[in-house]
């Protein structure tokens, strides 16, 4: 197996925000939103007035959301709390926030994002970094069966864990929105949205990649316990399944062929598919 590059292929998805967001004035907001009103008089409650939005107290913290480092993200909710008014974290939704925080550093920490790139660059194998774009071919051979064990425990514990940051996402958006129907601690209800919003879906890809990965590496298993297609020199790339409108084409052709000839047609071996969409049962 070549070796890859470990640059990292997945980030933070960071909300993208003009660069010269702090020269935005209010009187620019008003202007613009006359200009909505002016074109699009039917959709006017769809629109916010610039009044309504405490937009002096929240453009600072969305512009240092733009940094992709978690912890920086960290401090800048921690710099909206309000002095003195400490009560707000032993509330549920600041409970939350830190379990989120707490498994987006442990994915951090395992260098996730990482792996997950190697696996399937060594499936498809891919050396260079502009032949990414491409997905050429599969393996060519079946890696080591300790190994594929111990990625598919890996990795269904990454999606376990994904799961379960995801569903204290889920919770913490209830939270924030009964929050913000209050009306109290605005700035921090909204700070704390747009960070979990992001966080939210970075757990979402980590969890599809994952998932991916456990079928992908559950499927290289079950082809090496089937001993008669390995004498037989099948390679995995053989092993997957055609598309099912190439199939239909190549058996038309064949009794075409044998009708002509006068032959009768030959009756093809079925290959043994794996579903691939199988249970794969409780995570480890």
């Amino acid at each position: 197996m070549s070796d890859v590059q470990s640059n990292t292929h997945w980030n933070l998805i960071n909300l993208q925000f003009p660069k010269n967001l702090q020269s935005i004035s209010k009187t620019q907001l008003e202007r613009q939103y006359e200009l909505n009103i002016h074109k699009f008089p039917q959709q006017a409650d769809q629109w916010i007035k610039p009044d309504n939005l405490q937009f002096n107290t929240i453009k600072r913290c969305l512009v240092n959301l733009q940094v992709k480092d978690y912890r920086v993200e960290q401090l800048i909710a921690q710099k909206v709390y309000y002095i003195n008014r400490n009560q707000h974290k032993t509330g549920k939704y600041f409970k939350k926030y830190e379990q989120v925080l707490r498994i987006v550093k442990r994915l951090y920490q395992m260098g996730i994002e990482d792996t997950c790139k190697r696996i399937l660059a060594l499936f498809y194998n891919i050396s260079n970094k502009n032949q990414m774009k491409s997905l050429p071919n599969a393996w060519s051979h079946i890696p080591n069966m300790d190994w594929l064990k111990f990625s598919i425990q890996y990795f269904t514990g990454v999606f376990t864990l994904c799961d379960k940051g995801l569903g204290s996402c889920e919770l913490l958006f209830n939270y924030l929105v009964q929050l913000l129907q209050t009306q109290e601690y605005v700035p921090l209800a909204i700070v704390l949205m747009s960070i979990i919003s992001r966080l939210y879906t970075y757990l979402k890809l980590m969890k599809a990649d994952s998932k991916l990965l456990v079928l992908l590496l559950t499927f290289c298993v079950k082809m090496t316990n089937n001993e008669s297609l390995m004498n037989e020199g099948w390679t995995l790339k053989e092993f997957l399944p055609k598309p099912l409108v190439n199939n239909k084409r190549e058996i038309a052709t064949e009794e075409s062929k044998a009708k002509i000839n006068g032959d009768k047609p030959k009756k093809k071996k079925k290959k043994k598919v794996i579903n691939m969409d199988d249970d794969l049962g409780e995570p480890i």
